[in-house]
């Protein structure tokens, strides 16, 4: 398993011209109504003498400086101020062993709010939605089960975390139980870094699954099982599979974020508790034993950025954690469209975009399997004879063995001999089905069975039509499972066979894209090594010659802008991706289109073209509405352009909308997997 991080993070700045009218009230601890600015500021503060708390410090004791001059603060005690928690969970196929340990800490963690609290819980997987909403305490009942599914989307959780608005009476304390290890996000650990700059939030991390390897490095379990299978059991676990589209560890910049905010990032020590309950039990006294410093900035400019300083001069050997800062936006909310679709606001159900095959592997399917009459190869059969395919797919995920189906059907005598393209056709559904729902079994059963059959389907005189389809459904079912045993031999067979089809070219291109581990070294803008750089060179020529043949020629462009954005050539990607969009290939292709839109915001955004990616994510969400990915990027670019209200909307929606349609960024390590549904479709129409 990987590195579980548990994050805290603890409203600590209050900017109120983003919250509260001018004439708003806020009730102190002692009774005493303060009347709030326009221009208020609260910063939390703690004050440690070694590892201890101190308590009892008066508003004469502190001097605060913003931008360089003092002001005059007033002190409330943060042990009567009310909450709102948010417990962040990761329920992902990363931590399936430690999940129902990882849930029970977030009952128990739940259980240190006090009664009046408000309390939720946030699911982390490929998507980030709300699980339980925010309810008082006392209203909660216990946690789960929850049934792991998916990868994570750290970053973008964390940044929608830090962003979400908070009651104006209370508080905000965000725990999140997680792998901080991000494979899925929008946002890179740098862009978390500046939402935390900007938000009103503290955030602390607890890594409390780490620990040294033998090469001095921090390694998670899942890292340390890998290692242990592999170089003490000699079991070939795969180091990098191409499910994942990328994973970052950046925990020195998670560490800047947690700092900035006047919090810190805690790794596991020999004597420290280990448990996320009593990590967080710890954070839930220290939070209500610091200090809120309230005031109004004088004699500095209202708007940008302020940088802020706390110390207790009188004790100098204390230490002060505090925000080391906030920013005013320039006016008002803009007036930039965050409404409606191009806000990511929820659309009406059927909105264009691929079909979501990412569950056809997590199985999780499997527990959804109707008890009764196992199935039988005769009953599958015949519901297929009567064109009754939802039947076929009740059959299939019923019960019963799929790899002894799968057998049955090679030792069988071919149940259409007239039709044998039926046949055929009929085998890609039953690979379809032992895939998505029989486990790891059944993922070597689809193998061998389409392993079996591709010399039934060659035509003597060369591929035919149909052969060429036929392999097409192969790899798009293969590439789809993103398993490399599987997809790489179907591949390496199909572009054998026909190396002439330019989609067989291009899905085993994106297929070493996808399998092409550039490390730290890109993500940091330190260069490649000699060997990832011939790798990196060698797919953008192949990119290039797709890119010459129409039919993927779009696509092409896209997935070779996407490489070179991940190696920092974003000048040339930008470069590519508008190539992409002047014609020169299917333009036809919503999935594709949406790729597009979102990538170019990305690089906009890491070119600092900041309104320009705003657009391009807008784009996006114009394809698919309800597209995380391109909702993430928005909400971090109107923050960016001074657009605090529009991304706090963005971070609500984020964590609130309901799941409706699909993310197309979620299928582009998928490749041709995501045409399954629709060449499955094709080919069951060809062959009645």
């Amino acid at each position: 398993m990987k590195p579980a991080l548990l994050v805290v993070a603890a409203a600590s700045l209050g900017l109120v011209p983003s919250f509260l009218p001018g004439d708003a009230r806020v009730q102190s601890p002692t009774g005493q109504v303060f009347r709030a600015s326009a221009d208020l500021v609260t910063i939390d503060v703690s004050v440690r003498a070694g590892s201890d708390i101190v308590g009892g410090l008066t508003a004469s004791d502190f001097v605060l400086l913003d931008n360089g001059v003092p002001q005059r603060v007033e002190v409330v005690a943060q042990e009567a101020v009310p909450l709102e928690v948010s417990i962040l969970l990761e329920t992902t196929e990363d931590v399936p062993d430690d999940l129902p340990g990882r849930t029970a800490e977030a009952n128990e963690i739940a259980a240190l709010a006090r009664p009046a609290d408000l309390v939720r819980l946030v699911g982390i997987s490929t998507t980030v939605r709300d699980l339980i909403p925010l309810r008082p305490r006392s209203a909660m009942t216990p946690f789960g089960p929850f049934e792991p599914t998916g990868i994570p989307a750290a970053h973008d959780a964390l940044a929608a975390a830090l962003m979400r608005p908070v009651g104006l009476d209370r508080r905000h304390l965000i725990i999140a139980i997680t792998n901080g290890i991000d494979a899925m996000s929008t946002l890179d650990a740098a862009r978390v870094l500046e939402v935390a700059r900007r938000s009103e939030a503290t955030l602390v991390v607890a890594a409390i699954d780490l620990a040294f390897s033998p090469g001095g490095i921090y390694t998670g379990g899942r890292e340390r099982l890998q290692g242990h299978r592999q170089g003490t059991l000699r079991v070939a676990t795969p180091t990098r599979s191409t499910w994942r589209p990328f994973d970052e560890e950046r925990f020195d910049v998670l560490r800047e974020a947690c700092q900035a905010t006047g919090g810190d990032f805690y790794l596991p020590g020999i004597f420290d508790a280990r448990t996320a309950t009593a990590v967080f039990e710890k954070a839930f006294a220290d939070y209500r034993r610091s200090y809120l410093l309230r005031y109004t900035p004088t004699g500095v400019a209202r708007e940008g950025w302020h940088e802020v300083s706390v110390t207790v001069p009188r004790y100098p050997s204390y230490r002060v954690q505090a925000r080391r800062g906030y920013a005013v936006e320039s006016g008002g909310a803009s007036a930039s469209g965050t409404s409606g679709a191009a806000a990511g606001g929820v659309p009406p159900e059927g909105t264009p975009g691929a079909v979501n095959r990412s569950a056809a592997t997590s199985g999780a399917a499997a527990a959804g399997r109707t008890a009764g009459r196992l199935a039988t190869l005769d009953d599958i059969a015949d519901a297929y004879d009567r064109g009754d395919y939802g039947g076929v797919a009740t059959r299939l995920a019923s019960g019963g063995d799929l790899p002894d189906l799968a057998r049955a059907l090679v030792a069988s005598p071919t149940r259409w001999p007239a039709n044998p393209h039926r046949e055929a056709a009929f085998v890609l559904e039953l690979a379809d089905a032992a895939v998505r729902f029989g486990g790891a079994s059944g993922l070597a059963a689809a193998r061998d069975l389409l392993t079996t059959y591709r010399p039934l389907v060659r035509h003597p005189l060369g591929p035919d039509a149909f052969e060429r389809y036929w392999l097409w459904g192969a790899v798009a079912l293969a590439e789809g499972t993103r398993q490399p045993t599987f997809a790489g031999p179907t591949l390496d067979y199909a572009r054998s066979r026909v190396p002439d089809e330019p989609r067989f070219a291009l899905a085993r291109t994106s297929y070493r894209d996808q399998r092409l581990s550039l490390g730290l070294n890109a993500q940091e803008g330190r260069g490649l090594s000699a060997s990832s750089l011939r790798s990196v060179e060698g797919l953008l020529a192949e990119y290039d010659d797709a890119t010459r043949v129409e039919a993927v020629a779009q696509e092409a462009r896209v997935r070779k802008a996407w490489l070179l954005h991940r190696v920092g050539r974003d000048e040339e990607a930008l470069s590519e991706l508008d190539g992409a969009g002047r014609g020169g290939g299917s333009t036809d292709d919503d999935t594709v289109g949406f790729w597009r839109a979102l990538f170019r915001g990305r690089v906009l955004d890491a070119l600092d073209r900041t309104a320009e990616a705003a657009e391009a994510y807008r784009a996006a969400l114009a394809i698919t509405p309800t597209a995380q990915s391109a909702r993430a990027g928005l909400m971090a670019a109107l923050l960016r352009s001074g657009d605090r209200a529009g991304a706090e909307a963005l971070a609500d929606a984020i964590e609130t909308a309901p799941v409706s349609g699909i993310d197309p960024w979620w299928l582009y390590a998928m490749g041709e997997g995501r045409m399954f549904p629709e060449i499955l479709r094709r080919l069951r129409e060809q062959t009645r």
